[in-house]
């Protein structure tokens, strides 16, 4: 029988990784047997380290970092001490709903031949009026990203939840390079390398948007600065059609979305906000971005 290791990237997440790992022992698994769950703590100083180690299940464990590294860098350092056949990433900040999640996750890597897949990523309800326009935004996005070439994009490769055949992680390294871009260059770098990218729509993990625009403002520099990363890095005809998305698609999901959430309409000042604050700063090398509204989930 094929193997399972998740890994988990957490850095001050004691609301959420207890209820998380909870959730992993309990999911439904079919054709895969989970070895383990290692959370990577990035010096937390809150009680995460003390929730993972209060398990009981000899499957959990914790690897703490000496100093603060980021997310690129416990990837990096899960990946190394992985023999899994496959292995998930989860953000600690995220809800699963679903007993069949992960079975759903890594499906395509046991039965189609993928080398990474992603989960499709939904909102929680947001109640702050800025929460509310990120959540219209997102579904304007998400119409835009699952149509276009079936999913098949650099945009669906989101970071939240992804699953990694053997082969694809004892392959890449993020290292200091792809420290905000991660999970963009995790897409890349399969189709540079001949590997396979499976969005899976039907596996869904639950997240919170910033409920402040000072907390999206920080977030948004992490995707701004993503692309600063790849451009430093990765040729740029490959990133043009990388990041390419139809004009037409685009208008035509705007005017869909705001027929339905015309709130959407105060999304372009902040996203005008948020790109004119990138220009000035481009220090992609902070190790976690953290939004703290984004975290009452």
């Amino acid at each position: 029988m094929k193997t399972l290791s998740i890994g988990i990237p957490a850095y001050n997440e004691e609301k959420n990784i207890g209820l998380l790992i909870e959730t992993l022992l309990k999911q439904k698994l079919d054709d895969i047997k989970l070895l383990k769950i290692t959370v990577i703590s990035d010096c937390s100083t809150d009680k995460t380290d003390r929730t993972v180690n209060s398990s009981t299940d000899l499957r959990v464990n914790l690897v703490k970092n000496i100093e603060r590294k980021g997310k690129a860098f416990s990837l990096d350092r899960l990946f190394s001490i992985s023999e899994a056949d496959v292995v998930v990433i989860i953000d600690a900040d995220t809800v699963i709903k679903d007993t069949n999640f992960l079975q759903k996750l890594v499906s395509p890597i046991l039965n189609k031949g993928a080398d990474l897949t992603a989960a499709q990523i939904e909102e929680l309800p947001s109640r702050s009026f800025v929460g509310q326009i990120l959540d219209a935004s997102m579904k304007f996005k998400k119409n835009i990203y699952y149509k276009y070439k079936n999913g098949q994009n650099v945009y669906t490769c989101c970071g939240r939840a992804r699953a990694f055949s053997k082969k694809l992680y004892k392959s890449i390294k993020f290292g200091k390079k792809f420290t905000s871009s991660e999970d963009a260059y995790s897409y890349i770098y399969c189709n540079i390398n001949k590997f396979t990218y499976y969005p899976v729509v039907l596996a869904k993990i639950y997240y919170k948007l910033p409920q402040s625009l000072p907390d999206h403002i920080s977030q948004s520099m992490r995707f701004f600065n993503s692309k600063n990363e790849l451009t430093d890095n990765i040729d740029d005809n490959i990133l043009k059609t990388e990041y390419y998305l139809p004009t037409s698609l685009i208008v035509g999901s705007f005017l869909k979305i705001l027929t339905k959430y015309p709130i959407i309409l105060f999304y372009i000042p902040i996203l005008v906000l948020s790109s004119l604050q990138s220009k000035f700063d481009r220090s992609s090398n902070t190790p976690w971005e953290v939004a703290i509204s984004s975290k009452n989930i």
